[in-house]
């Protein structure tokens, strides 16, 4: 694969993990179906990077994905298990 492709790839991986972050965020807390199939999705730019990128391509795409979650995490996180 290209260089420029292979970069290409990455970013695209990178605004995939950003669109999974920002539908977290803005998804409802009580739509529980909507936030688990979110979290399964995170999976695919992971698993990508990695098969595409190696272990680097891999961790670098995971990390991406919990600093992606972290709004979400923060919203809910001080309302206390209740809202959910």
């Amino acid at each position: 694969m290209k260089p420029n492709m292979k970069r290409l790839l990455f970013f695209l991986l990178i605004a995939f993990v950003v669109a999974i972050g920002i539908l977290h965020t803005l998804t409802p807390g009580h739509m529980i179906f909507y936030h688990d199939t979110y979290r399964r999705l995170s999976y695919f730019p992971i698993t990508i990077g990695a098969i595409l990128y190696g272990l680097w391509g891999g961790i670098c795409l995971a990390i991406l994905s919990c600093l992606a979650f972290v709004p979400h995490l923060y919203m809910f996180w001080a309302r206390g298990p209740e809202a959910y």
